[in-house]
């Protein structure tokens, strides 16, 4: 993408209509703003890629990011300290978003006492890891987990854990799947509406969108809250068409706005036939 001079991340403004609808959803439901999101994008996911996504596994593994912090602006000013919990949602050919929503909550609940292990575990489980060659990883990384329990003198019933967990991660088919990041910033639903300050100063006038994520091969869906446009954003980032990542963001909107109703994917043939041309060429320099 930067050979190309295009931008990683592409920002549309949610309108308060939609994200009253979500609201709604989310309290008739009784589910959180979050699970009703991740269900939203898992969904919008699957519509974008049309009939691309049907020769494909059934399954979207999302990594659900968290902001430890309880003021948003320190997480803009001084870091982010994040928490990562997986979830993995089972895609069937006729999901509706109430049914995704309460399959993420589930999930959720489900695995809640093995999200606290190491992201390194959690990034290396997921199903759309590629398989490998077990004699290579024997050559490769064996020798290199010894000299790392030595170093750092680690127990040995880790060094299944790292050679199995870095051994997936070296061998990710990069140029085939994509790593699913959701981030629902503290301040997209819980805003006070009028700019606060830190330290005692002025916060920043206008506009300012700056690529959020410039990590190739990593999808991420941003949902945030600039208290100085007093406007919700959706930001999708990724080494990705622009095109493309307007769709998937045209398309999260669409299904906020119809959360509360029945729906089918909205995407008109010539949209759902041009979509595996943009997949193709979705991956930048």
């Amino acid at each position: 993408m930067s050979k190309q001079k295009c931008p990683y991340s592409t920002y549309q403004k949610i309108p308060s209509t939609a994200l009253q609808k979500l609201k709604d959803f989310c309290s008739a439901n009784h589910i959180t703003i979050n699970n009703g999101l991740s269900a939203i994008v898992a969904l919008a996911i699957k519509h974008a890629c049309g009939h691309e996504y049907q020769s494909e596994n059934k399954h979207i593994v999302m990594n659900l990011i968290k902001s430890q912090r309880d003021n948003s602006l320190y997480d803009q000013s001084v870091g982010c300290i994040l928490r990562v919990d997986t979830v993995k949602v089972a895609l069937k050919e006729y999901n509706d978003l109430r049914s995704l929503a309460k399959q993420i909550r589930q999930s959720i609940i489900d695995t809640s006492n093995y999200q606290h292990c190491p992201s390194l575990i959690k990034f290396s489980a997921m199903n759309t890891l590629a398989k490998y060659q077990k004699k290579w990883v024997d050559f490769l990384i064996k020798p290199m987990a010894k000299l790392a329990t030595r170093l750092v003198q680690m127990p040995l019933i880790y060094r299944n854990v790292i050679n199995q967990s870095i051994a997936r991660l070296m061998f990710f088919k990069r140029h085939k799947y994509f790593v699913i990041n959701l981030n629902v910033r503290p301040n997209f639903i819980n805003n006070s509406g009028n700019p606060t300050s830190l330290f005692g100063l002025a916060p920043i006038s206008g506009p300012h969108q700056e690529d959020l994520l410039t990590i190739d091969h990593v999808l991420e869906v941003c949902f945030l809250y600039e208290e100085c446009e007093k406007t919700a954003y959706i930001v999708v980032s990724g080494n990705l068409q622009p095109a493309f990542r307007t769709c998937i963001a045209d398309e999260i909107i669409r299904l906020m706005q119809k959360a509360m109703t029945e729906f089918e994917p909205a995407l008109c043939a010539e949209e759902s036939s041009t979509i595996s041309e943009k997949i193709n060429g979705s991956v930048g320099a």
